[in-house]
């Protein structure tokens, strides 16, 4: 199919690699800015110069706020490197436009969608990163008053500088980063995936194993709606008739239904 996700090629940007590489950069350099805050905190405690203990105090609150924003960026991007394989077959588009406007930084969906597994700690943390990644790490709060916008700085500045909180987080970048690896790369569950177009303007895409359940993309071309066979139904007769492969029928009543509008 023209233009469907290219997961076995490097260099396009929309394979899961790609997205991985991205990701550990920003999850390195917030491992490195803790790093230096720990060493500035010591130097802090040594220091006897009123003058040199405030830049130590600047140093550690510049990278204190910054490795959180990292980290936050880092599970977004872990995230959607696990959604290339969700979207594998469909169309670069689709990808995109989805990417920005279904998910955005939404965490939780993004992670409900790769089927991650949602503990309640973990969608705590997903949920306080997303807050960190949407504004509360990127701008300065747009208070009513002074009292008001002090406040909240200082309750920023107290969950930027907890060292436990931003364990919970690394921990958390760390275990979604592990089980995307494993999407697609599992021997005892391959992934199986096939797609197809319907007429000039529809496709059909399906994927099954790999460690995420069956699912099924369909945009309906405009034959099908005029002759109003638009529906799941007519779509398994043509399918099941046209392609060879035995799992999309074992799959089919149990596969998540994806219809795409356009």
């Amino acid at each position: 199919m023209s233009g469907e996700l290219i997961q076995t090629k490097t260099g396009t940007g929309y394979g899961k690699h790609s997205w991985l590489d991205e990701a550990d950069r920003h999850f390195t350099s917030a491992i490195f800015l803790r790093r230096i805050k720990k060493r500035r905190r010591t130097r802090f405690r040594n220091s006897s110069d009123d003058s040199d203990r405030l830049n130590h105090v600047l140093a550690m609150s510049a990278t204190t706020h910054s490795s959180m924003l990292l980290v936050g960026y880092a599970v977004e991007l872990f995230l959607k490197a696990g959604l290339t394989h969700v979207y594998i077959g469909c169309p670069i588009n689709l990808f995109k436009r989805e990417i920005r406007r279904t998910y955005n930084h939404d965490l939780v969906k993004l992670a409900t969608e790769i089927e991650f597994p949602l503990l309640s700690q973990n969608c705590n943390c997903l949920k306080r990163l997303e807050k960190i990644v949407r504004g509360e790490g990127r701008y300065p709060y747009l208070a009513n008053n002074c009292t008001e916008a002090t406040k909240r700085e200082q309750e920023r500045a107290f969950l930027f500088w907890d060292d436990d909180r931003f364990q919970d987080f690394y921990d958390l970048a760390v275990s979604i980063r592990e089980y995307v690896i494993r999407i697609d790369q599992d021997a005892d569950n391959p992934m199986s995936g096939v797609q197809t177009r319907i007429d000039q303007d529809g496709y059909f895409a399906f994927r099954c194993g790999g460690n995420l359940s069956p699912r099924v993309t369909v945009k309906y071309s405009s034959v099908q709606k005029d002759n109003c066979t638009d529906n799941k139904e007519h779509l398994k007769r043509l399918i099941v008739g046209k392609m060879s492969n035995p799992l999309i029928a074992k799959h089919w009543d149990a596969a998540r239904f994806i219809c795409v509008k356009e």
